[in-house]
């Protein structure tokens, strides 16, 4: 198993994580999420590749199965924000490993 940033054409790779990410979502909010026919869009996907504030990877199999992904954005705190002092963070937006792999 290796890390590795994520690539072009990791999308199609990607789908049984996206699924179980869904899955996970509207079965605990099912007032919020869609099921798991409805996934990340390959736009959105797609787009934390190029993105400056954002830090995605993969752990693959010998064999170029994924078996895990991390989404990660860089932010700031909003400027007038008058409870939080001034800082950057990092926010996990995605993450999910196989659940034969966890």
């Amino acid at each position: 198993m290796k890390i590795r940033p994520l690539q072009p054409g990791d999308y199609a790779k990607a789908q049984e994580l996206l699924k179980q990410i869904q899955i996970t979502h509207s079965q605990g909010r099912p007032d919020v999420f869609r099921g798991p026919d409805m996934v990340m869009p390959e736009f959105i996907f797609e787009g934390a590749q190029n993105a400056p504030e954002k830090l995605s990877a993969v752990a693959e199999a010998e064999d170029g199965t994924l078996l895990g992904l991390c989404m990660v954005s860089l932010q700031e705190n909003l400027p007038g924000n008058f409870v939080m002092v001034p800082r950057k963070y990092a926010m996990v937006d995605t993450m999910c490993v196989l659940p034969d792999c966890r």
